[in-house]
């Protein structure tokens, strides 16, 4: 059985965005209707679970009563009866067809953490083993295990622990979902920084003649000195509104548009662009990741990679009952009762997807299976047959039917059928030969197969219940039409009123300084739009990896990496990039 997949996210509910992004909350509001969370819908939606048998009941029980076991010793400092514990805990996973236990093994790493902490790094290593055998793979394990070489001083070792947690991050899939979105989010994020970094050095070089040009453009209609203050207040009223520096810094940049170089002016128009169309994104991904992270996306991921949580039944009553008769909904919840071992449970929704789909392969395959255990031979043959008739058939619809041709004594159809099972997949029938597990048939998770449908039909189901204010966010598109019209009233407003501009004085040391220190000041100063961006994106992105706030969503593990040794790379290359700059200034 091969499932992939996810764990539940943090208690504290679904996932939302946060940090620098934010600005352009501040920016553009009313603009941005951010869909409502999906994640409260679902999670009011009725929880019936999936009806499990009694004996089904009895083995998690015994789940509960091993990890209850399994503490108590670890308490008591009794490693072998913690190990007994440890062994009867997976060996009951093993009947109920699952592999990992990502809950447990989250408690286990705590209990090692603490271990650390205490000094006692045999236990917290004893730990960190059980937690590696209860959910292999899990980055927590490695983070806990960089604390415990802390802890005992191995300063590298925790680097190392803390690179592979890094590394681990990727093997599970809500992490790695979130990583990629987190990343768009961050890029998006240091864009709009640079750009906002990017106006403010246009400021400086542009901000005296965009000032002369306006108060020249008011002589004669405001007398005297008020004509320097009417200037300014033209110049900073956006600092008074809520968010006056953000609001400020978009009203700049559309005013140094009318005086920039047609470069720069490029580079404005760009970053309005990305300033626009940031909402509608931020929006999506907003949708994807509650969808994602859902109760039965979580499920689903779940069952991916063989993963048992707390709440894994009801999450699949949610997903049961929001899409009550999608046919890969009804195949899934087959799926989960067949992995119980509660087939009489799973023939009904089997029997569903067929009505809707008589040609369903991963269900004709699974009735089969049904009757072949019942020893129903007769019925068997029949749905191996349909499945082995589609056009698509597979070796595995076949095999079956060897199989149930063998156990009917009919043994010239059984080399038939044989053969050609080898023809369509020599390798996987060579394995399933050799491992002639107790089932003697081959079944697969056919709802698995429809993840992206049910994902699909979760995102509709949704959108028809949101209301008309889901178009909002393509109202930010008019952004750069906006700016781009009022840069150009301005620009030709102006004409004639902009002095010529002069370099700055070259003031000694103390100037080439301000310019090494200021990226992209030079640039501004020569007109290079381009290479002035380029020069702001660099501290930009470091500025935006150290700072506490971080963009994007919260990864939902129990233990989240050391930023000190991240803020302190940081600053590192912070200062090799300026030392650069330096050096290059002193050899000019």
């Amino acid at each position: 059985m091969s499932r992939s997949g996810g764990n539940p996210p943090a208690a504290s509910g679904f996932l939302r965005p946060q940090g620098v992004l934010s600005l352009v909350l501040w920016i553009l509001p009313g603009l941005l209707a951010t869909p409502p969370p999906l994640g409260a819908q679902l999670d009011t939606a009725p929880r019936e679970g999936v009806t499990l048998s009694r004996s089904v009941s009895q083995v998690l029980a015994h789940l509960q009563d091993d990890w209850i076991g399994w503490m108590n010793s670890y308490f008591q400092n009794q490693p072998e009866v913690a190990e007994e514990h440890l062994r009867d805990l997976l060996s009951s996973l093993d009947v109920l067809g699952f592999e990992r236990l990502p809950e447990l093994s989250t408690g286990a790493t705590v209990r090692g953490v603490e271990a650390a902490f205490q000094g006692s790094p045999e236990r917290a290593e004893f730990a960190f083993d059980a937690a590696e055998r209860l959910d292999p793979g899990r980055p927590e394990i490695e983070l806990g295990r960089a604390i415990l070489a802390r802890e005992t001083g191995d300063r590298l070792g925790a680097v190392i622990h803390q690179l592979r947690a890094i590394q681990r991050l990727f093997g599970i899939q809500s992490y790695r979902f979130l990583w990629w979105r987190n990343l768009l989010l961050g890029i998006l994020a240091v864009v709009l920084l640079a750009g906002a970094f990017f106006t403010v050095t246009l400021l400086a070089r542009l901000g005296p003649p965009l000032m002369s040009a306006i108060r020249k453009n008011l002589q004669g209609r405001i007398p005297g000195p008020m004509g320097h203050l009417g200037a300014a207040v033209i110049l900073l009223w956006p600092l008074v509104l809520p968010h006056g520096v953000a609001w400020a810094l978009l009203y700049w940049s559309v005013l140094l548009w009318a005086v920039a170089s047609r470069s720069q002016r490029v580079v404005l128009g760009l970053v309005w662009i990305v300033l626009g169309a940031t909402p509608l994104l931020l929006s999506m991904q907003l949708r994807q990741v509650q969808v994602a992270l859902s109760p039965p996306s979580r499920a689903i991921d779940a069952m991916e990679e063989d993963r048992l949580y707390g709440t894994f039944f009801s999450d699949l009553g949610v997903l049961a009952t929001l899409l009550p008769e999608h046919p890969g909904v009804l195949e899934l919840l087959g799926d989960v009762h067949r992995t119980l071992g509660q087939w009489e449970e799973a023939l009904p929704f089997y029997r569903a997807v067929l009505e809707q789909d008589p040609d369903d392969r991963t269900s004709l395959i699974s009735v089969g299976a049904y009757y072949f255990r019942k020893g129903d031979y007769g019925n068997a043959i029949r749905f191996f047959q349909r499945a082995a008739n589609l056009e698509d058939a597979t070796a595995a619809a076949y095999y079956n039917l060897s199989q149930a041709y063998s156990e009917s004594y009919l043994f010239d159809e059984q080399k038939q059928a044989l053969r050609r099972a080898r023809e369509l997949g020599e390798e996987q029938v060579s394995r399933w030969i050799e491992e002639r597990s107790e089932e003697r048939v081959v079944t697969f998770q056919g709802g698995l197969g429809a993840e992206e449908a049910i994902r699909s039909a979760l995102v509709s189901s949704w959108s028809r219940q949101e209301d008309s204010r889901k178009v909002r966010p393509f109202l930010s598109l008019v952004l750069p039409v906006l700016g781009l019209a009022f840069g150009l009233a301005l620009r030709r407003g102006l004409e004639g009123s902009l002095p010529r501009r002069d370099p700055f004085p070259d003031r000694g040391t103390g100037m080439r300084m301000v310019r090494t220190f200021v990226p992209g000041l030079t640039s501004a100063e020569e007109g290079r739009g381009g290479q002035g961006f380029l020069a702001a994106l660099v501290p930009a992105a470091l500025l935006l990896i150290a700072a506490p706030g971080r963009v994007g969503f919260d990864l939902p593990w129990g233990l989240a990496p050391n930023r000190g040794a991240i803020v302190a790379c940081v600053f590192a290359s912070l200062v090799i990039f300026l030392g650069i700059r330096l050096v290059r200034a002193v050899r000019g």
